[in-house]
């Protein structure tokens, strides 16, 4: 499979862009810390920022792999809001899966959708991501 690992995106309202370590304050008052959005996940809230800063040693490390795709979402004025990626489950079959997380803040207002239809096309503009025969992609949500 064709990779091109994590490349900013520009949305309307939107910025996706990879992880930094100076993100980690942002991230966790606005989600990591969030029960809210953490009881979807595979993970409870963080306790505390430096709990957050790993986490994103871990993505900054992982951006060395063109096959990484995982991106901040921050409005357009820098406040980090989310995080989007896409997880290949198939080298093979060129498929992937889109996860997401949003802080409760932002839920209900399109920021996902948007991150999301973004992150879609870029996968199928940049990446040999194959669709199925009905023409829709092999990225799962």
């Amino acid at each position: 499979m064709k990779h091109v690992g994590t490349k900013t995106i520009e949305t309307a309202r939107l910025t996706l862009r990879r992880l930094e370590i100076a993100d980690a304050e942002m991230m966790f008052h606005n989600w990591t810390g969030d029960d809210k959005v953490t009881r979807f996940l595979r993970w409870d809230a963080h306790k505390t920022i430096e709990a957050t800063r790993e986490m994103i040693r871990q993505w900054v490390n992982s951006y060395q792999h063109d096959s990484t795709y995982y991106w901040g979402m921050y409005l357009k004025d820098g406040e980090m809001i989310g995080s989007i990626g896409v997880t290949i489950t198939s080298e093979y079959d060129s498929k992937g899966a889109l996860g997401y997380k949003i802080g409760s803040r932002w839920w209900n207002q399109g920021y996902t959708g948007e991150a999301a239809g973004a992150v879609v096309d870029y996968m199928f503009r940049n990446t040999d991501i194959e669709g199925d025969s009905a023409g829709r992609g092999a990225l799962y949500a």
